[in-house]
């Protein structure tokens, strides 16, 4: 009759000591998506950027002005964007390596400092 509860404790214990563990590969998971997100999103707006700088010559050719401005506005927004994705994957790849709350047994590099 003690089997029953030395197992239910031997199972609760065990299922303390797996419960960091799932936390942590849920965390590299989201970090992982997370970045893979932000480098698609970089590769699609440089696509678009290349396709408004396409309209933007075709519209100058014709002497549709005014098409060009609004091409302008929209190539000056596209590449604000860019430039916040491409800081925020920036940053999401220094904080995989050197931030040490998130990772505390290191991810960083290693650095030799006798050579």
């Amino acid at each position: 009759m003690k089997i029953l509860p030395v197992g239910l404790i031997a199972a609760a214990f065990s299922v303390a000591l797996l419960l960091p563990t799932n936390r942590a590969l849920a965390q590299d998971w989201s970090d992982d998506a997370d970045t893979q997100g932000d480098a698609y999103a970089i590769q699609r707006g440089r696509h678009e950027l290349r396709h408004d700088y396409r309209e933007l010559h075709e519209d100058l050719e014709n002497g549709d002005y005014g098409a060009a401005a609004h091409e302008q506005a929209e190539i000056a927004q596209r590449r604000y964007n860019l430039e916040q994705r491409q800081q925020d994957l920036n940053n999401d790849v220094a904080n995989r390596y050197y931030n040490q709350q998130a990772y505390p047994y290191g991810y960083a590099p290693n650095h030799d400092d006798d050579e």
